[in-house]
């Protein structure tokens, strides 16, 4: 390199500022898609949801075990094929369609 672009080069760095992503900006973790709706129970004035193997009413809150790890999730709410959860480190609530539901 010439002296001219090592100087360039040298004030390049001294002026790099990097940047954090936000949230919103990184990936949703590999493991959350991996949270499944087993089954949906119950009449439709009091519907249950089976998520992995917890089972939960309306508002309530449990472990879910999903890769190897233990992961807190509440249920928001419960509908006809699918359930909307709030998963712990997860920004945003998810909803998780039954596998065999009609889209």
């Amino acid at each position: 390199m010439t002296p001219d672009q090592i100087s360039e080069a040298k004030k390049r760095v001294a002026a790099f500022i990097p940047r954090v992503p936000g949230k919103d900006e990184l990936p949703e973790p590999s493991w959350v898609g991996q949270i499944k709706l087993s089954g949906l129970i119950g009449a439709a004035d009091h519907r249950m949801a089976i998520i992995g193997k917890a089972t939960f009413s309306q508002g309530e809150i449990a472990f879910v075990k999903v890769a190897g790890k233990s992961v807190n999730v509440r249920c928001l709410e419960i509908c006809e094929n699918s359930v909307l959860v709030a998963i712990d480190g997860i920004d945003k609530p998810r909803e998780i369609v039954l596998s065999d539901a009609e889209p």
